[in-house]
Parts: C-alpha cells; structure tokens; sequence
C-alpha cells in the first residue's frame, strides 16, 4: 500500500469516529429526560440561559439602626447596606464582618437576651433575616474567614453592633434564642456605616411603648416612606388567552423535556391543566388562575447544605421562567422564608420567595409568589404565581390623601384584629367582664411589626382600589396598605382610609 492510500485510510477511520461520537451526543441530548440537564440554544445575543446570584436573593429583612436617644429608622432598601454597590466605597455590613472575622485572638461567648436588647438600646445597628442561616455554610458561600472560636455558632438569625461595646460584634439565633458577643483586639469597623445611614434621608421610627404604655419595643414610624398608589396587573401567563397558548407550550416543555412528546395531557372541568409524564413521576398542575405547581419524584440519594440547595432552587427557577415579557414595572424576587426537614434520611429544604415591583413589597394575601423545595440535589417541588404589573411615569397616580397614621390602627381596629386572633385559636375568647383597654393592652403586647407595600387581595375580598387620579377604580389592582404583624397573622389596612383589607397567616 502507498503511502497515499495509508493517508486516505486514516482519514476516512476518524471521520467514522466522529461520526459515531457525534451521533451519541445528538442521541444523549434528543432523549434525555433531563430537563434541567437540557440543550438550550444560547440566546440571538449569544448570551445563555441567565443565573441567579445568591445575593440577588439573599439579604436582611430588615436594618434596625437606633442614633440614641430613642431615635430609630428602619431603611426600606437592605441589600446594599449588606453587600454594598458594586465598585462603590460606601460602608456595609458584608465588608465589616470580613474584616472582623480576619481578626487575630477573637473571643466569643454566650450573652442573655435581656443583654443583647440592652445592648442595643445605644447607638447601634443591626440586620435581622426571617431564617436562620447555617454559620459555617454562610463563612463558605462568601469565602468568609472562619475562626475557630466561631464553630459554637451553628447559624444565626441577627447580625449587629452597638458604640455600647466598640469592640464586639453580635449575633443572635433568635429562633434557637441563642445570644453571642464575638470580642476583639481593637474597634470593630460599622461606626462609619451607622454615620453612612445617620446621613441619608430615612423615615424615623419610634418603639410601640412610646404610644401606647406598653412594653414593646416593636417599631413604628410616624408615617409611610413613600407615598403610593394603587397599580394594575395581570398574570404572568393566562391558560384562557388564546395570545398565551406559544407561551404556554413553551413554558412547559421546560419541565419535561424531550420527553414532553410523551407526557399526558389531562384537561379537568373548572379549566385546570395537568400534565404527567410516566406513572407521575413527573406531574405538572396549571391553575385556570395562571399559577402552576410541579412535582417530581426522582430518587436522588445525594446530600448538600443550605447554599448547595440555594443554588439549585435558583437555577432551576431562572430555567423555568415564563418566557417573554408582559408589562414594564420592575420585578424582582428575594428569599422570604426557608423551611428544612427530614424524610427517608434526607434533608430537604423549601425556599419560600417574595416579589418586589418598582421597589415596593408585594403581599399576597392567601398565596405566595414562588415556593421551590430541594431534596439532595433534586427539586421535588416548584409553586409559582407570579404577577406583572405596568410602569407607572415617576411621580403620577399618587393619592393627594394623608396617610392613615400606623398607630391610629391599634386604636381603632384593636377590637377586629383580638377577634380574628380569638377565632384562630392565638388569643383567649373575650370575656364578659373583657373591657376595652385590656383588650388593647393584649393586641398591642402582640404586635411584632408594621410595614408598607402593595396588597394583592384574595380572590375572595372586592376593594376597587384607586385610579390615577387618586378615584375608585375598578378591575385588578394592587392595594396600597399598612401591614401589621400580630401573633403570626398578618393584617392588612388601607394605607389611606385604615380600612381592614384582609389578614393572613396560621
């Protein structure tokens, strides 16, 4: 054989190999039932499918910072007092926490409640979450310096500082109610970030105590942050319109796959949709009201921690939102509550997320926006009723009325809100012999917080809301309300006229 057919020969042998791995790729990826595993097609930008940071999601309920003197204020806005901008010099509490942790000789030690709030009473500052927080995975997921006088810790709830002691730095457990004070060689640095707060415009709070006499030192401010108004919206997807049905199919072949060719479709009387594949190993249930749920019931026997779980859940909802967009408002989600638990030996987590749009809480009053729970590195569970609003132009729309003082809510509504708590069992029936300042005295000892934001009402409760010119207006609206925090319910009150608008919770 020549030495050119020896050549062609060897050509023609790895193209055959390429063939044959080439045809093992297409096949892999035609037939995987993988959704999350998936080919997908990069954008026409040549971007790919986006991601969620963590700190999207993930940051302070709420930044309590006291200048002395039973002077408080609350900012409405927590992720960049936490993180800080990026690029930008101004203080945070991330940067703070690095540079304490990187320390020498830190000392760390148990405190009682009591002197933690008194600690507190002085100038300080403090970041409180609705979760607890694994501390040794958080040091990980933000390459924290790790102490090892810290490994007492196991997560926390609160992070905070007060002038009342310089060199420490405190965090708190408070669903464990276990309370710490970290101390130092030297002065812990989040003086300059309570002087960077102190300097901006924020609304001033005041403890409950100072109203009404009694012993709380929930706060309350002395009027809204920003005055707002009533905002249409829409669902995010309408299984009704027929404009939605490309959507729709698109939106669910991201759950199933390849394998949606052979998923069952079921079409139940009152409208509702349920798609399954196999012998409901895959189920997916949209709603006539534009929600949907998922479930899957795939093994997957691996483990992972907090973060590990957060990641998954992220990018599986960035995987599987609604394509396209509908309205203009801003939305964004943060994380709102987690749940952990143990089944077969296993440990699942349920991320339970809010909504934010043009920067303004979204409450929901008998549903949530987005619920996404996580076994082992599988999602075995995916809730989502998202909502799009219209972008307001800055300044329109906005009721001339005074807004309804917080604590005029106590004092009028007290009475309704003791009623609600009896029914539910989370306050004793009123008695005979009840008279009125008991009962106030027992709502007010309950009331644990008071914010402002945007109410999306239960389907069952009709309020017509505010049009731009500040009249009724009917159709589907978010309400501007007060929402007050008793005993584990929240209660809802027009943030104009007071009037009641729902409760939920327990």
């Amino acid at each position: 054989m020549n030495t050119g057919t020896a050549v062609a020969e060897r050509l023609k042998n790895i193209l055959l190999v390429v063939l044959v791995l080439s045809t093992i790729l297409l096949l892999y990826f035609l037939w995987s039932d993988n959704a999350g595993a998936g080919f997908r097609v990069p954008g026409a930008d040549g971007g790919s499918v986006r991601t969620i940071p963590v700190e999207d999601v993930l940051y302070p309920e709420r930044i309590t910072v006291n200048f002395g003197a039973e002077n408080y204020t609350v900012p409405p806005e927590t992720a960049s007092l936490w993180y800080g901008f990026a690029g930008g010099d101004a203080p945070a509490f991330m940067n703070g926490l690095r540079k304490f942790l990187a320390s020498d000789n830190i000392a760390v030690g148990a405190i009682s409640k009591e002197d933690f709030l008194d600690v507190m009473r002085a100038r300080s500052v403090r970041a409180d979450f609705a979760f607890a927080i694994p501390m040794a995975d958080f040091c990980a997921a933000f390459d924290l310096p790790r102490p090892a006088e810290i490994g007492v810790i196991d997560a926390f709830t609160c992070a905070a500082y007060s002038e009342a002691s310089p060199e420490s730095l405190f965090l708190c457990d408070r669903l464990g109610d276990r309370y710490y004070r970290l101390a130092m060689d030297g002065e812990a640095g989040f003086k300059e970030l309570i002087a960077h707060i102190e300097a901006s415009d924020n609304a001033t709070y005041y403890p409950l105590r100072a109203f009404s006499g009694v012993e709380n030192d929930t706060l309350l401010p002395l009027d809204a942050s920003g005055a707002l108004a009533a905002l249409p919206y829409a669902r995010s997807i309408d299984p009704g319109d027929e404009d939605d049905a490309g959507r729709m199919r698109e939106m669910t072949r991201a759950f199933f796959g390849k394998s949606f060719d052979f998923t069952r479709k079921i079409t139940e009387g009152n409208g509702t949709i349920v798609y399954m594949y196999g012998y409901g190993e895959k189920v997916l249930v949209i709603n006539r009201d534009g929600s949907f749920e998922y479930s899957a019931s795939e093994a997957d026997r691996g483990s992972t921690d907090f973060f590990g779980a957060l990641t998954t859940a992220l990018a599986f909802v960035a995987s599987h939102e609604e394509p396209g967009e509908r309205a203009a408002a801003e939305k964004r989600v943060y994380l709102r509550d987690v749940r952990s638990s143990f089944a077969d030996g296993q440990k699942a987590y349920r991320f339970s997320f809010g909504l934010d749009i043009d920067g303004h809480t979204v409450y929901y009053a008998d549903s949530e926006p987005l619920a996404v729970e996580v076994a082992g590195r599988q999602v075995r569970y995916y809730k989502r009723d998202m909502i799009d609003a219209s972008a307001r132009e800055s300044g329109k729309g906005l009721p001339s009325d005074a807004v309804f003082a917080p604590f005029d809510l106590l004092t009028e509504h007290f009475a309704y809100i003791y009623g609600v708590l009896s029914e539910k069992g989370l306050a004793a029936p009123p008695g005979r012999a009840s008279d009125d300042e008991s009962v106030f005295e027992s709502v007010a000892e309950m009331v644990t917080g008071l914010s402002s934001g945007l109410l999306r009402p239960s389907e069952t409760f009709f309020y017509r809301g505010r049009d731009e010119r500040g009249a009724p207006a009917a159709g589907q609206n978010l309400l501007p309300v007060w929402t007050l925090a008793v005993q584990g319910v929240d209660f809802y009150f027009d943030l104009y006229t007071g009037a009641p608008a729902g409760y939920y919770g327990e």
